[in-house]
């Protein structure tokens, strides 16, 4: 986390939103829901934006779909689904 919270100090097109997506509701730190539910309701126009989605294959087919209603373009969206 601090390394990645350097990151964004150091580039202001990096942003970084720890989440979890678990029942644990105690860590006031942390934003709680999935991933990419945090990330489209933290920016919800994602015109000009690239996107990098990684992880389960549902989770991105849905998740680029809903970047994409989010005005992303389809060439600016990347995926490694696995």
């Amino acid at each position: 986390m601090d390394e990645l919270k350097q990151l964004e100090q150091q580039f202001p097109n990096f942003h970084y939103t720890a989440c979890v997506s678990g029942s644990d509701n105690t860590n006031h730190h942390h934003c709680h829901g999935r991933a990419s539910s945090v990330a489209l309701t933290n920016h919800p126009n994602l015109s000009g934006w690239q996107v990098f989605l990684c992880g389960n294959a549902d989770m991105v087919k849905e998740t680029k779909r809903k970047a994409f209603l989010a005005k992303a373009s389809m060439r600016d969206i990347f995926v490694d689904a696995f």
